[in-house]
């Protein structure tokens, strides 16, 4: 932590005295994030696998409605 000074103004943000960089050192938050991507993630997965069963569905119904 000795490379890098608080940010004024801001309760996790340092900047790299080396190179510049900013970077938010709230791990609390970082895993907060993470955790809503997941979540996003395999919420949209879940989508498109209704999505395909619905199309396979609708493909079933119309053979279907074809052989009679």
């Amino acid at each position: 932590m000795k490379d890098y000074v608080k940010v004024e103004g801001k309760s996790n943000l340092y900047k790299n005295k080396s190179n510049g960089f900013v970077s938010n050192l709230d791990e609390d938050g970082l895993k907060r994030a993470k955790a809503r991507k997941k979540a996003r993630i395999e919420k949209d997965q879940k989508i498109h696998k209704l999505e395909n069963e619905i199309n396979e569905l609708k493909s079933l119904v119309q053979a279907l409605a074809e052989s009679n």
